[in-house]
């Protein structure tokens, strides 16, 4: 039984969409909302990202415009081009740069929500030059926040391009709250789970989950930061860069940054270090000009260590990471704790716990088989079906109940918060929901 839990944990995390109509690839403005704080634009639908996506690259900024995301978005597994376009550039004629990149300058509020099941490209006007990402650039006004990118979207760069599953090349602005499951292919240059490069910015409350096929200057949050602070981030994420240098958990490199309160527990492969050259690492390959402070690693599901002793960066095992005491190191000296201890588990963000725990969703449904909650009770559908096995499971993975239910029958649920419920008919339909009583 608990195996077949960690497949139902790992729909339930990485991003299995409800069963509704996915994007057919129109482009719709959205319909309400004035762009204000108080009143964002809305985008509802599929159709309305798609458009943002149009406008933006068109040069329309939205400075000082707010948008909000309101459900779930399924882009039906189709080839998105980045939101905006990264061109900043010289030449061997000029070496003063030419900034000519077409950026989103508003704030983009995920509302907790999912986007999945897209490919991620950019279209760029120069093949040797490219951010890549949910957004292919932002500025110093540019924030996203509160969002999650799914296990079926995948970041497919061309060899020059930066590439991150939320922003490809950041020039300033804020990014938090953000959760990554993505597969990012990398270019040439940084690659990151949330950003391939970051430049004057700050980076905060961000946690990746997914696979990174990477060069050198990788990392699970961020593959280079210039001049950017992150903080409150981990990543439990593979990043597989062979043959790669300056390769990490948080970030490749880091020039004139700050890395703080952050941990990383996923495997990292690229080439050791040289002497002129910083290898592979749990934390950060190279700090240049920079700090860490308050960061953990546990060597034995990183694979590797710092080539030296890295100040602020500490090696831990999984026991005293997953320990109470961890909680309150990573909360010490924040003015509102970040982390939160989750049972028997890795440290997780306080805001992970609070929001995504409390959000109620279908996560499959399959040959006709639903399973629905009705007040304290969960109600099976199935149309062929004679007999349905329904459980009630923590978000742990510890079974509350299982009992056997036939079509329309309601089963009382003795439980309080959020679970996740299957069903599994004898025929091997199924239905996985993640429910809050």
């Amino acid at each position: 039984m608990k195996k077949s839990y960690s497949i139902l944990f790992s729909f339930m995390v990485g991003g299995v969409l409800p069963a509704f109509a996915a994007w057919n690839g129109d482009a719709q403005i959205w319909t309400n909302g004035d762009g204000s704080e108080a009143n964002p634009y809305l985008i509802e639908n599929e159709a309305n990202l798609a458009y943002l996506q149009t406008a933006v690259t068109k040069d329309e900024s939205f400075q000082g415009k707010f948008f909000r995301l309101t459900s779930d978005l399924d882009m039906g597994g189709k080839e998105f081009n980045s939101i905006g376009l990264y061109d900043d550039y010289t030449t061997e004629d000029n070496q003063q740069m030419v900034y000519n990149s077409i950026i989103f300058k508003g704030t983009f509020d995920g509302d907790y929500h999912r986007i999945d099941n897209m490919v991620l490209s950019g279209a760029n006007a120069q093949e040797a030059l490219g951010g890549v990402g949910l957004f292919a650039v932002t500025s110093a006004s540019t924030v996203i926040k509160n969002l999650v990118i799914g296990s079926k979207v995948s970041v497919n760069p061309s060899e020059f391009s930066y590439a991150g599953a939320i922003v490809g090349y950041g020039t300033g602005g804020t990014l938090e709250n953000c959760r990554s499951y993505a597969t990012v292919k990398g270019g040439a240059f940084g690659t990151g789970g949330i950003v391939g490069n970051a430049e004057n910015m700050k980076i905060s409350g961000c946690s990746y989950h997914g696979s990174i096929t990477g060069h050198t200057y990788s990392g699970g949050i961020a593959g280079e930061t210039m001049n950017s602070h992150v903080s409150n981030c981990y990543s439990t994420g593979t990043i597989s860069c062979p043959g790669a240098y300056q390769v990490a958990g948080i970030v490749g490199w880091a020039l004139q940054s700050t890395v703080s309160n952050c941990y990383a527990v996923g495997k990292v492969e690229a080439n050791n270090s040289l002497s002129i050259l910083f290898g592979k690492s749990p934390v950060v390959s190279d700090l240049e000009q920079s700090t860490a402070a308050n960061c953990y690693y546990v060597e034995a599901l990183c694979g590797c260590k710092p080539s030296k002793e890295q100040a602020g960066v500490e090696a831990v095992t999984e026991e005293e990471l997953k320990s109470a005491d961890m909680i309150t190191k990573l909360n010490a000296g924040l003015t509102t704790p970040a982390w939160v201890q989750t049972n028997g588990g890795f440290p997780a963000l306080a805001w992970e716990t609070e929001k995504l725990s409390a959000i109620s969703e279908v996560l499959a449904n399959e040959g006709g088989l639903s399973v629905e909650k009705a007040g304290s009770a969960l109600v099976v559908r199935s149309a062929s079906a004679s007999e349905v096995t329904v459980s009630v499971y923590t978000l742990d993975g510890k079974m509350l109940q299982s009992v056997k239910a036939t079509d329309g029958e309601a089963v009382s649920v003795n439980a309080k918060g959020a679970v996740v419920v299957t069903a599994v008919a004898a025929g091997g339909a199924r239905a996985i929901a993640k429910y809050v009583f």
